[in-house]
């Protein structure tokens, strides 16, 4: 399963946003811990949103494709199935880390 940290997780030699390709079981821990979130690969090419954009597969398919569609939204990604508070702060969150 594709994975990207969020954060360095105990016992892996993985850094924030690190990509990685570990067993399910392996990965469902670290994404359940906090410490990754997993990455779909069923997207398709036209999405230009970052991989570690957390929330990135629900705002693709909403029909927000890049960064500036996102940032656009951002008072209102709680009525966005699916994104409730928490998620919604780590949307503007890494929005903000951006600037």
């Amino acid at each position: 399963m594709k994975i990207v940290f969020k954060k360095s997780a105990p016992g892996f030699a993985y850094f924030e946003r690190d990509k990685a390709d570990l067993p399910a079981e392996v990965a469902a821990k670290l994404v359940d811990d906090g410490f990754a979130i997993i990455v779909p690969e069923t997207e398709g090419d036209d999405n230009e949103l970052p991989e570690d954009l957390p929330g990135r597969l629900i705002l693709f398919k909403e029909g927000i494709k890049t960064l500036d569609d996102v940032k656009k939204i951002t008072d209102s990604l709680t009525e966005i199935k699916g994104i409730g508070k928490k998620l919604a702060s780590e949307i503007v969150a890494y929005i903000g880390n951006l600037q």
